[in-house]
């Protein structure tokens, strides 16, 4: 599921999270973590250099699916 070229931050997290929330329904272990690293590296190239300065300036343990999105979207 890679960002494409037109898409915005907010659709592609929407449509992600469509399918993190159909995994959890199937009873599946899918972390809030797992699913902040897996959109850090899906996004689109454009958002490369505002996801190094959040893996510098932020606990990625610690940071919300929401958090991250809101983030990109700024």
């Amino acid at each position: 599921m890679k960002m494409k070229d037109n898409e915005s931050i907010k659709d592609y997290s929407a449509k992600l999270m469509d399918v993190v929330n159909q995994i959890r329904l199937l009873s599946k272990a899918f972390t809030d973590h797992k699913v902040v690293e897996k959109i850090m590296i899906l996004v689109h190239q454009n958002f490369k250099a505002k996801i190094s300065t959040i893996k510098e300036s932020y606990d990625l343990q610690n940071l919300t699916i929401a958090e991250l999105t809101n983030k990109l979207h700024v």
